[in-house]
Formats: C-alpha cells, structure tokens, sequence
C-alpha cells in the first residue's frame, strides 16, 4: 500500500484527476452531438425557455418566472450557452473546491482521493453535463466558501456577492448555507463573529427578497409529494443522488469519524437534515457532495491502512471498490449520451412549431418545457409550474384526459380547457403514461372525426383535436 498512498499524494495522480474532470462531461458531450445532437435533460428546457423569454423569442403567456443569474446569462446564446456553461462552471468548480480544501488543512491523500471520488460522482458528471442550473449554483457554493475562509477582508467581503446570488436559486439554499456555516463554528470554533455578520445580512437580503415574491407572485404551489421518489439511491448512479458503493465508503468514514465524536458530532447531524432536505429538493444534494466524498475518501484511507489477516483480501477490497465506483461514472455517462429529448422528438417539435395553435398542447408534464422552448407553444402541464395556482386542477384535468376511453368526456374535457393538440413520443407509450397500445386515449384515436394524426415519424405522433369549437 505504501506506493498506492505514494501515487496518490503525488502531483502526477491530482493532473490525471483534473484531467478526468475535463474529459468525463466533455466526451458525454461529444458523443451526444454525434448521435443525438440535441440539449439533455427536461429542466435544461426549462431554463433554455427563460433565456429565450428575456430575449422575447417565444411570445409565450408564460408562467411567473424569478430573476435567475444563470437564466440571463444563457440568454446572450441560449443554444451554445446551455452547452457549455454547466461543463465551464463544473471545472472551475473542482479546481477551486481543490484550493478550498486545502485552505481548510486536510491532507494531500485525503484531498486528492476525495477529488477522485467528485470526479467519479454521478452528481459531478451531471453538473458538467445537464443545464439545469446546479453547476452553476454550486459553483456560486464554492466559490464563496473559498473566499469567506480568507483572512483577506476583500475577499471575505466578496464572498457575500457570492452568496447572496446563491439566495436567489431558492429559500431551501439559504437554509442550507446557514445551517453549513453554524456546522462549521461548531466544528472549528472559529469565525463566529464573521458568521453571525453574514447571518444577519443574508436574514435581511431574504425578508426583502422573498417578502417581495410571496407580494408579486403570491404562495408557491409546489406539492414536496412530487419529489419523494427516491432518486437519492441508485443500482449504479444517479443523476441527483450517489451511488451504492459511495455510500459503503461513506459509511465507513461515518463509523471512523464517530469514534472521534466530541469534535465532529455535528457532522452526522449536519448530513442527516440535508439528507432530509434533499428528499424534499434535489437541489439539497449539492451540499452533501462535497461532505460526502471526504468521508468516502476516509473510509477509503482507514480501510487500506487497516491490517487484514489475509493480505490479498485487503488488496483486492480497495480495488474493487475503486472499479464499483468507476462503473457507476461509466454507467451514468452512457445514460447522458443517450438521455430525452432524442433529435426524432426535436424534429416533431420543430414541425408543431410552423402549426398555428390558439390553445394549449397536451403531453405528459415532463414534456412541457420541450414543447414551449423548441415548439414555442404552451404546454398545458409543466415541470416546475410552482406559481400556477390552477396546477393541481390542470394536473387532473391531464391525467383524465389522457386516460379517459369517453369520446364525450374527453371531448368536453378538450373544449373546456382549450386543449387542441396532443404530442406523443415513444416513451409515453412505453410506460411513462401507457403499459397498452389501446389504453386511455390511445383507444379513442380510432375516430378520426374528433382526432386527427397530423404528424407521425419516428414513433413521435401529433394529434390534432377536430372539435370545431376549439379550433376556429
């Protein structure tokens, strides 16, 4: 083990893992332009269609948005932007996440087996991929980390600025700041005064902010219910959640570190409540990533410095775990290249888009920010519809529509809510909304006076409804 702990300290090991960080999102990226030229992910739409709202492109009766930093930055190019922004923010991410842990006295071991296992992390690999906006705000994280621990004042000042526009992704990020930094006085013992300061600014940045939010756009309709499939655990990876064999080595590192629990007793505590978060937001796993991989890389450390009976069996147990968690990175890579929308569902959108369509386009909610930022037509369900106040109705009214096998119903269903197309990709019928290919409405397009298949390709299908009261 002597000359495996050598490498890994060594300069050559930390180049190879930044080189990874490069080359890991940026063949995904490569790959997918290949095969499947298209922008991944659902919520990367989302923030595309608010680009592309600034600049006044779509002409859309959009939904209330928020301010977001990230937003108007892709929208001086919104297509390129959400190409190369979350891979630009990533490693800028990493490179100064390596100088912060530094700053904060880890060892050079446990720090670069821990930017190892960022790099692997299936979090890490969908930061640099996804236009979702985490890789920015976790930049935004990161980077204010770096400077708050300064003893320059300059930088410590500017920290704020960081800080502050991390506010702006979302109240459950300041919960989270405060609750990191209070963890960290409890650790350390230092900084205290510095911490209450930043408390009682970002107290006052929230009361105006978010007073002005719950004024303008009034109580978020937003139901925590949606978030609670448990993406947190995967067989291999997930894209928001870690992977099976970095949560072993994380518990190792849980049960190393508890022995020491008069220092570190708040970290568990710490993990807990942001575990519970992210069951509620996703965006929660940001701050256990980092924590997380120091822990993974402890667990690692204790466990190749620990003496076995059998030698070989140590050996062959940290290799194993190593390539467990090389799998996972592999794993989620091939899932990023070949992620929705595929360029067959960007093509029947882009046909919708020369459609004239005087009321709204039914899908499945996953499906809506592609149709309003490529189609450019309003979806009648979204993903993050929070300011809807009707969204549980038009949630209803989505499901019994596309399950009903009533003609009436569903013609007064349609007629009612100006819904006067329907798009229909393969994965709907293949799950994600049907198991049959008669079930529901599937069963209903037989009857061609009311339905009409205006697009079909590829297994995308566009269904335009014939009611003459919708569509004069």
């Amino acid at each position: 083990m002597k000359r495996f702990n050598q490498f890994i300290e060594s300069k050559m090991f930390i180049n190879l893992v930044f080189l990874l960080a490069l080359l890991l999102p940026a063949s995904a990226l490569l790959l997918r332009y290949q095969n499947n030229p298209t922008i991944p992910g659902h919520d990367s739409y989302y923030h595309l269609l608010q680009a592309y709202t600034l600049n006044s492109y779509t002409g859309l009766e959009q939904d209330k948005f928020l301010f977001s930093v990230y937003d108007t930055l892709l929208s001086f190019n919104p297509v390129l932007f959400s190409q190369v922004l979350p891979l630009i923010f990533t490693v800028a991410s990493l490179a100064v996440l390596y100088l912060l842990l530094q700053r904060l006295g880890f060892g050079r071991r446990l720090v670069h087996l821990a930017m190892f296992f960022m790099v692997l992390s299936p979090l890490t690999l969908h930061l640099g991929v996804l236009s979702d906006g985490f890789a920015f705000t976790f930049f935004l994280l990161i980077v204010g980390a770096y400077l708050f621990l300064s003893k320059d004042l300059i930088k410590v000042a500017s920290s704020l600025v960081f800080f502050v526009l991390l506010l702006f992704s979302g109240p459950i990020y300041l919960f989270l700041l405060v609750l990191s930094l209070i963890t960290y006085y409890l650790v350390t013992g230092k900084l205290g005064k510095r911490i209450l300061g930043f408390l009682i600014i970002f107290g006052v940045v929230f009361m105006f902010y978010y007073g002005w939010v719950l004024f303008a756009f009034g109580i978020p309709m937003h139901s925590a219910l949606d978030n609670l499939i448990p993406s947190f655990l995967s067989e291999l990876g997930a894209s928001t959640g870690f992977s099976v064999f970095n949560l072993l080595l994380v518990a190792w590192g849980l049960i190393f570190i508890w022995k020491q629990k008069k220092i570190f007793y708040p970290i568990p505590f710490y993990l807990l409540i942001v575990a519970f978060s992210f069951v509620y937001f996703s965006g929660a796993s940001l701050f256990l990533l980092v924590p997380f991989q120091l822990l993974a890389a402890y667990g690692l450390i204790k466990i190749g410095d620990t003496k076995w009976i059998l030698g070989r069996l140590h050996y062959y147990s940290v290799g194993l775990l190593v390539v467990a968690l090389l799998i996972s990175s592999f794993t989620y890579h091939s899932t990023l290249v070949s992620a929705e929308p595929t360029q067959e569902i960007i093509e029947g959108l882009l046909w919708l888009k020369g459609e004239k369509v005087d009321g709204f386009v039914l899908s499945d909610a996953s499906r809506g920010y592609w149709i309003e930022a490529v189609a450019q037509k309003q979806a009648y369900t979204g993903s993050e519809s929070i300011f809807i106040q009707d969204r549980d109705y038009r949630k209803n009214v989505s499901q019994t529509l596309l399950f009903t096998r009533n003609l009436v119903t569903a013609k007064n269903i349609a007629k009612e809510n100006r819904i006067n197309y329907l798009f229909i990709d393969p994965a709907m019928k293949d799950g994600l909304v049907w198991q049959r290919e008669d079930e529901g409405i599937l069963f209903l397009f037989r009857n061609n006076e009311t339905f009409k298949k205006v697009y079909s390709l590829h297994g995308v299908e566009i269904w335009k409804v014939m009611t003459n009261d919708i569509n004069k």
